[in-house]
């Protein structure tokens, strides 16, 4: 399962076709209201637990550390690939290290991050004279 938030649709885009391409259902997050809604997908040996925000000021959006605070604790004995896509205007900066940190506060590892450039939302300012 790849869970996400999108602001502006270009992470969930990027969610949609990350899940189609690893045979992995996507939800958003702002769906999930409870822990127990929350859960990895077993493919193999792994349970697997993909997340996909954008970044904001460098850093991840309130509502994506909201999820990750609610997410369940990861079981004993079980063997988990957890990766996140991060949308970005420019670059995500050091969020993946803040990411993997509260990831570990629930028993996770975070594998890997992929990061994906895309056009910001921000449009330059005309100033009239």
């Amino acid at each position: 399962m790849i869970y996400y938030f999108s602001g502006t649709g270009n992470t969930r885009w990027i969610a949609e076709q990350m899940g189609q391409l690893c045979g992995l259902l996507v939800k958003r997050i702002t769906d999930c209201v409870s822990e127990a809604e929350v859960v990895a997908t077993e493919q193999g040996d792994k349970l697997v637990l993909g997340m996909a925000f954008p970044i904001y000021g460098w850093t991840l959006p309130a509502v994506a550390m909201d999820f990750i605070r609610r997410l369940p604790r990861a079981e004993e004995g079980k063997s988990y690939y957890v990766f996140a896509l991060l949308s970005c205007g420019d670059d995500i900066g050091r969020t993946n290290l803040y990411l993997a940190k509260l990831l570990a506060e629930k028993g996770y590892r975070l594998d890997a991050v992929w990061s994906f450039r895309c056009q910001t939302p921000i449009l330059p300012c005309r100033f009239l004279m």
